[in-house]
């Protein structure tokens, strides 16, 4: 069945960017001039998806109005000689009744927000994308799951090779090696470990935030188990599918931020910077007069 729809989990608290996050969701902070969900939102859009929901809390509403149109902005603009700024502000926006919202009610981890959307998953393969992470790659990740799903059936599972250091703090994938008919290697799974120890981690394939998964998920998250941290991990709920699907790790090897922590976010924004032409000679001089002055 072909992907049509993306779930993007965006209620979470965003602690570790505290205070910047106490009235302004973490999915909002600006990376250099547009806000970081607006980038995942994009993603998704340009890989074909045709659905999108955005699952939030009580205190994001600035989610869906930054999506929704401003007609008055944009005459005002129009009206002080601004037109190309006021088509800006519409062109990012997705076609009307493209995006959907839901509150998760209660923060039970990735798992449970997740279960949340099975209703308006309804029967179909979904992705999901998660906004904390920040991809700059020449290929789009959703389009590499959804192309391996599409050819293979089996779930998709986007990694990256890190560290060994660096596996406590990701699930980790480990498995055969093929090569899909497109040229894309990508790794059979036969174990999945949700933040390992370094000793005991399979592998250094680390899970990434972008997965393709089939409505077979909802049958191990309605069980609702607990699992690191005490929440509702869906590495787990992937994990346990492993005797009955295929799921494979698709290997991404493009640029990534985890704008959930602040030096990834600081990062992102000096990176998509320097890749706008109205920014990056500016960037450039900042970068180059703080450093001579360090």
């Amino acid at each position: 069945m072909r992907v049509r729809k993306a779930i993007i989990p965006a209620a979470g608290l965003g602690t570790r960017m505290l205070p910047a996050t106490k009235v302004v969701p973490k999915e909002m902070l600006p990376v250099a001039t547009k806000p970081l969900i607006q980038y995942v939102v994009e993603e998704a859009l340009d890989a074909g998806i045709e659905h999108i929901l955005i699952i939030t809390a009580r205190e994001k509403s600035s989610i869906q109005d930054h999506f929704d149109r401003d007609a008055n902005m944009e005459n005002f603009l129009k009206k002080v000689g601004k037109a190309d700024i006021a088509k800006m502000m519409s062109d990012y926006l997705p076609e009307t009744g493209a995006i959907t919202y839901l509150r998760q009610d209660e923060r039970l981890g990735l798992g449970h927000a997740i279960w949340c959307a099975r209703h308006w998953a309804g029967n179909e393969p979904f992705v999901i994308l998660s906004p904390d992470e920040l991809l700059m790659g020449e290929q789009n990740c959703t389009r590499m799951l959804m192309d391996s799903y599409e050819e293979t059936g089996g779930l998709a599972i986007a990694m990256q090779d890190l560290p060994r250091e660096d596996v406590v703090r990701y699930g980790v994938i480990a498995g055969t090696e093929i090569t899909l008919k497109s040229g894309q290697k990508v790794i059979r799974a036969d174990q999945m470990v949700e933040k390992p120890t370094v000793e005991e981690a399979p592998s250094n394939h680390c899970i990434i935030g972008r997965y393709v998964l089939d409505p077979g998920i909802f049958v191990h998250l309605n069980k609702k188990l607990a699992g690191a941290g005490g929440e509702i991990q869906l590495t787990d709920a992937i994990s346990a599918q492993l005797a009955t699907r295929d799921i494979y790790g698709v290997l991404y090897d493009g640029e990534r931020f985890d704008c959930g922590k602040r030096i990834g976010w600081l990062e992102a924004n000096i990176a998509a910077a320097l890749r706008s032409e109205d920014l990056k000679q500016d960037m450039r001089n900042i970068i180059k007069k703080y450093a001579n002055n360090s």
